[in-house]
């Protein structure tokens, strides 16, 4: 029978029950298809003519995770640039989550971060759990069932946040572990100081810095802070100022 090896199948040889197809290679684009009812294997130009139980050792591996992968061009270099793309993309959700939602309509769970915290828990860490959920479900998706690489590489962006999040919001400025981790370079410093600028005030309005890894300078959050506070200002029948 006829040999194929540019669209990735080595050898194709025997007829009936004893025959046997053996991949190597099938490149990103390439194309195979299989027709059981005609006995007929597609690839690329070429057409090969099977019979027996080969038919369904051929559907197993032209429909493999590898084989379907390889045929959807799915490269390394793309899943990478998504999987950046994706954890570059969640400093702007977590900024509008934070402003719009948490000092929003979520302010109920949110409140509490705002607050002394009693004991080693606090309602806000429910949404550690909501967006912790689409990741594991893409991870899921991806790995378990066969969704594809993309699944994985966004549900990993998000994780990766996520683990960063963590460590810089909980435990490096929160301290919620105890560590004699003392920030040094000028970005640590300014999104630290920037995150405590962000609790000077314990109300839902009235804030600044809404972001976490992307903050401005102290220097700028402080003037914003002196224009909101300067704003919410009562003014008495007298038309004076009172002080803060």
């Amino acid at each position: 029978m006829p040999q194929s090896s540019h669209h990735g199948f080595d050898h194709l040889h025997g007829v009936g029950a004893t025959a046997t197809l053996s991949i190597t290679d099938m490149r990103p684009g390439g194309r195979a298809a299989l027709y059981p009812k005609r006995g007929k294997v597609m690839i690329g130009d070429n057409s090969f003519r099977v019979t027996g139980p080969v038919v369904h050792g051929v559907s197993s591996i032209l429909h493999s995770r590898s084989v379907r992968a390889y045929s959807a061009g799915v490269s390394i270099i793309a899943l990478i640039l998504l999987f950046l793309l994706t954890f570059s993309g969640m400093e702007g959700f977590a900024y509008v989550m934070h402003r719009w939602v948490m000092h929003g309509p979520g302010w109920v769970l949110h409140a509490s971060h705002h607050r002394p915290r009693t004991g080693n828990w606090e309602a806000n860490d429910l949404y550690f759990v909501i967006f912790a959920a689409p990741s594991i479900l893409l991870l899921l998706g991806g790995v378990q069932w066969d969704w594809g690489g993309w699944a994985v590489a966004v549900g990993a962006g998000i994780a990766a946040y996520g683990a960063i999040y963590l460590g810089f919001h909980d435990i490096i400025v929160h301290r919620r572990v105890e560590h004699r981790y003392v920030p040094r370079s000028a970005y640590m410093k300014r999104i630290v100081q920037a995150h405590r600028l962000h609790h000077v005030v314990e109300t839902r309005e009235g804030n600044v810095s809404f972001g976490f890894l992307v903050a401005p300078t102290p220097e700028v959050l402080k003037a914003r802070l002196a224009t909101i506070t300067a704003k919410r200002l009562r003014r008495p029948a007298g038309g004076h100022a009172l002080r803060p």
